[in-house]
């Protein structure tokens, strides 16, 4: 039978847990309203929850290590042939470096740089559309299928 005190300091931990927990889940809030807001006014603001349902995605919730360490929610590479709005992160397992960026913002700022690079269209409609046309810009190598099954999981979860 566990203390007096030993119940004390788990019932504090669990209420600490329980605050970082809504804390965190603000600060999400906050960050995706802010982000949403960039995309919107974008000439790719159709695509808003397409945008940030990949986000979620790629960066776990904004969990991932690439996420933490680099504040990159999108697991972007530094690019070779277009100027980018960071600077070199940490290594990536294939060679070479993940993108780096001082916020959030600027990460999603910098994606929609890319979309422009790569020539996106801006009339994509469904997200098995917008899935497909990011497969043929060479942005994932899962199977098509497999990466929009995990987009409308995070677009259903809004």
């Amino acid at each position: 039978m566990r203390s007096r005190k030993a119940r004390k300091w788990l019932t504090v931990i669990g209420l600490l847990i329980i605050l970082l927990t809504l804390i965190r889940a603000k600060m999400n809030h906050k960050a995706t309203s802010t982000n949403k807001n960039i995309i919107l006014h974008s000439e790719y603001g159709a695509y808003a929850d397409f945008i940030l349902a990949q986000a979620r995605h790629e960066s776990a919730d904004f969990t991932s290590k690439v996420y933490r360490d680099n504040n990159n929610p999108f697991g972007m590479k530094v690019p070779s042939k277009r100027e980018f709005l960071g600077s070199v992160g940490t290594k990536a397992s294939d060679g070479g470096y993940y993108a780096k960026y001082e916020s959030d913002s600027v990460a999603f700022k910098d994606y929609l740089k890319w979309l422009r690079a790569v020539r996106f269209p801006a009339d994509v409609e469904t997200i098995e559309d917008y899935a497909r046309e990011l497969r043929e810009r060479k942005y994932y190598t899962d199977s098509l299928a497999n990466y929009t099954r995990a987009l409308k999981k995070w677009l259903n979860k809004k």
